[in-house]
């Protein structure tokens, strides 16, 4: 039941790239209770994408919520974030020098 759950929700997020605005507009009305904002297809798909997976997974954990809003925070404060991973790789270009 699971699984064609969210294969459903899968072919709902995949089916919004074809839509026109106007149905785009459409099922803003039907999953929000309110008139779809005068916005573009590139403003509604991804909110509508995030709203159907939220119906059909539930919200956020409020946990991670919580963390994306301390990442947001340190971020409006100028914190810069690295990847470790690629921070521990030379940059790309560098050349590299063997010493036998």
């Amino acid at each position: 039941m699971v699984k064609i759950m969210k294969e459903s929700v899968i072919k709902q997020v995949l089916a919004l790239q074809s839509k026109s605005t106007a149905e785009l507009k459409e099922l803003w009305r039907s999953i929000f209770d309110t008139d779809a904002p005068p916005h573009s297809k590139t403003y509604l798909i991804p909110r509508l994408a995030y709203r159907l997976q939220e119906l059909a997974y539930g919200p956020m954990a409020e946990k991670s919520a919580k963390q994306l809003d301390n990442l947001a925070d340190q971020m409006e404060k100028g914190k810069q974030f690295t990847n470790h991973y690629m921070a521990s790789k030379p940059l790309a270009g560098t050349k590299l020098i063997r010493e036998f």
